[in-house]
């Protein structure tokens, strides 16, 4: 045999014995939607901007449209960044500064220039006291970072408070997934439980229709409509091929519902409802496993884009419960996902 050719065999034999050769399972995070029953990739979003620091573990984002700048919060270290239209990012509310726990949804509410801050104590924040576990409350900042108010239940503990948004009047709608409430500011500058727990399990993302006469919840049920003026609550009906389970974010955008689905759905739908808006016609998947996607989360409309957290990083935990090193995480993404 020419030596060339004895060569080549050896080479083949290397790589085909290497193809061979049992690989050790994937279990990150990528594969668990790679691997999913709704893997698919409709990839239509952009990087719109990312932040440095790797342990952020952000959960959502906010956005001024007064100066076009971004609110970051950090549930690891319970802090929010801002990130200004030139693209310098600084600390604007520094870790556990007023007694922030976890900062979890945030909103801002340009006509009153005020940022509101859903804060939680829960084991991702670094500085969690034992005594502090299960408390939580929402936090109301003025545009310059300085606190105007701090919110807290009078319900006793334990409380998670995960999103909220502000209505048309100024009120703010409050989830707390640990009861399966609903909070309210309104009248009085005080807060309230305004829809009492057992009839959603884990109320997450939430949203307001543009009339403020509807607020829309996202559970473990699906999504619940709920009147605002008589507080009754039902559940969206839908058709059977529609998935509407496991939505952190939500928003309304004309009319329709946009839902960020993480885990192994991991992507974001357009929920189109009816005239009376009592069920849900038809979704649309407008992303779906991104590169980037690691616990996509929560964000923000502006104008007709979604930029949303791409990389909450959740599951970035050791057994033993310590954070991956460094050279394990990434810088934390924000997605521009176009809406039309």
């Amino acid at each position: 045999m020419h030596p060339r050719a004895v060569l080549a065999l050896l080479v083949f034999t290397a790589f085909d014995a290497s193809a061979q050769a049992p690989r050790p399972p994937d279990r990150t995070a990528y594969a668990y939607a790679r691997d999913s029953l709704f893997a698919m990739q409709v990839n239509r979003a952009h990087i719109a901007f990312t932040i440095p620091q790797k342990d952020l573990l952000a959960e959502n984002v906010a956005f001024n449209p007064a100066d076009s700048s971004f609110y970051v919060g950090s549930t690891r270290h319970g802090k929010v960044v801002r990130r200004s239209r030139d693209g310098q990012i600084r600390d604007f509310i520094p870790t556990g500064r007023d007694g922030l726990w976890m900062v979890v949804g945030m909103k801002v509410d340009p006509r009153r220039k005020a940022l509101w801050v859903n804060t939680s104590a829960q084991g991702n924040y670094v500085g969690l006291k034992p005594e502090d576990r299960g408390r939580a409350g929402i936090f109301r900042y003025d545009l310059s970072g300085r606190l105007v108010k701090r919110y807290l239940p009078k319900e006793a503990a334990p409380h998670f408070f995960n999103d909220v948004v502000v209505a048309p009047d100024g009120s703010a709608f409050i989830t707390d997934m640990e009861p399966g409430a609903i909070y309210r500011i309104a009248e009085g500058d005080s807060l309230a439980l305004w829809l009492a727990g057992g009839k959603m399990t884990d109320p997450n993302g939430i949203t307001i229709s543009d009339d403020g006469r509807q607020l829309f919840v996202a559970s473990n049920e699906g999504i619940s409509v709920v009147d605002v003026a008589t507080r009754s609550l039902t559940l969206l009906q839908k058709p059977d091929s529609v998935d509407m389970l496991g939505i952190d974010g939500l928003y309304w955008h004309r009319g329709s519902l946009i839902g960020i689905q993480s885990g192994r759905r991991n992507r974001v739908q357009r929920f189109r409802m009816d005239d009376a808006r009592s069920r849900i016609v038809a979704a649309e998947v407008l992303e779906a496993n991104h590169p980037m996607f690691m616990n996509p989360s929560t964000g923000v409309i502006v104008g007709d884009a979604l930029y949303m957290i791409a990389n909450a990083q959740f599951r970035s935990f050791t057994a033993s419960g310590e954070l991956f090193p460094p050279e394990r995480m990434f810088e934390t993404v924000i997605l521009r996902v176009p809406l039309r």
